[in-house]
């Protein structure tokens, strides 16, 4: 299984990542893609790897995530993407690279809220290439 781990340094989405690190366990042959897309498109000096993120918070948060497979001795792969559309971006980039499952921490919000402000994560269900599980 190629699981595509959506991070956007909260703790929501470090939650996401200790599921998706019982998935690697549970499932030895699969391999992870921690995802990291960067909205500040303007960012002269892009980032290939979370440990060049510009943003000190969000870097910090980001290595968090690659310390819970770590602690674990699982395998991964980071990947640092651009663009302002942060759902459309990750399920581009979900689809172009043929993965099976998206994991994704989410805020919560109720239905109507997240569809009224139009929160990433309903983006991402709409639009996905492959199943998606939203971790609180």
């Amino acid at each position: 299984m190629r699981i595509l781990l959506g991070l956007d340094g909260s703790e929501n989405s470090l939650r996401a990542a200790e599921y998706a690190a019982n998935l690697l366990e549970y499932f030895p042959d699969s391999t992870c893609t921690m995802v990291y897309v960067d909205t500040n498109t303007g960012n002269w000096q892009k980032a290939e790897i979370f440990e060049d993120v510009a943003n000190d918070t969000v870097r910090e948060s980001l290595e968090r995530a690659q310390e819970v497979l770590n602690k674990r001795g699982l395998l991964y792969t980071t990947k640092v993407l651009y663009g302002t559309d942060i759902a459309g971006t990750l399920c581009r980039y979900a689809g172009e690279k043929h993965f099976d499952q998206i994991v994704l921490g989410t805020r919560g919000l109720s239905n109507i809220k997240g569809i009224v402000m139009g929160s990433v994560s309903h983006r991402v269900l709409q639009f996905a290439p492959c199943p998606v599980t939203f971790v609180k």
